[in-house]
């Protein structure tokens, strides 16, 4: 339930700025490790339902551009492997359910 910017792996419930880990209920700026339920952007593991820009891996039911991996139930563009029930533009594997260009 996020809405992302730059980010890629392992954060939830977050709107993010260059957050990484470790922080919790919070609204971040260059924060580095360990947050959950922020305003986060520059996020770079574990995210799920968030909206994101730039998200690489490990992502669910998000709104992505340039996203690469294992995302699914999302709105994506820039998108390359592991998505399903998506819409994609410039996917390339693995997608299924999708809406792809």
């Amino acid at each position: 339930a996020q809405n992302l910017t730059g980010v890629s792996t392992g954060n939830s419930a977050q709107n993010l700025i260059s957050v990484s880990t470790g922080n919790s209920a919070q609204n971040l700026i260059s924060v580095s490790t360990g947050n959950s339920a922020q305003n986060l952007t520059g996020v770079s593991t574990g995210n799920s339902a968030q909206n994101l820009i730039s998200v690489s891996t490990g992502n669910s039911a998000q709104n992505l551009i340039s996203v690469s991996t294992g995302n699914s139930a999302q709105n994506l563009t820039g998108i390359s492997t592991g998505n399903s029930a998506q819409n994609l533009i410039s996917v390339s594997t693995e997608n299924s359910a999708q809406k792809l260009t």
